[in-house]
């Protein structure tokens, strides 16, 4: 679980990440002038070069059907998500977007005993909420 930025003041360069599933959120504002970043929305919205206006479409695609988190659009006009999975570099003005993963999908995936999919994907589910339960402080679910 991460998103990160990191800028490189000799090649004057940013690169940012969102991890593979998307679990820490990444947003972010660009207008060729400036970048801004934060994990919530309401952050930049405070800054006095974002703007307040609502995404239409966006907000008439979550109305109609239900649709959320389909696209690297949010709700507000030039506020977008990095997506999952992807990073993102900004030099010279330019931003670019690289997938660095996908989930492979093919032969390697074909069940041929359900019983032991089954015990895999449990044995798999209980470790991974085992390790996100790790905390310097109390959890609370």
């Amino acid at each position: 679980m991460w998103a990160f930025v990191v800028y490189d003041s000799n090649t004057k360069e940013m690169f940012g990440a969102r991890d593979r599933f998307g679990i820490k959120p990444f947003y972010y504002y660009y207008n060729s002038k400036i970048f801004l970043f934060s994990s919530e929305i309401k952050q930049l919205l405070l800054s006095p070069h974002v703007k307040r206006n609502p995404d239409n479409h966006t907000i008439f695609s979550y109305i109609y059907d239900g649709k959320i988190d389909h696209s690297n659009q949010t709700f507000f006009k030039n506020i977008f998500k990095l997506e999952p999975s992807h990073s993102i570099i900004l030099k010279d003005n330019k931003i670019n977007f690289i997938r660095y993963w996908d989930l492979p999908y093919g032969e390697e995936f074909s069940i041929t005993n359900e019983k032991i999919a089954c015990e895999n994907f449990s044995n798999l589910f209980a470790d991974a909420v085992r390790l996100r339960m790790r905390s310097d402080v109390p959890v609370g679910s």
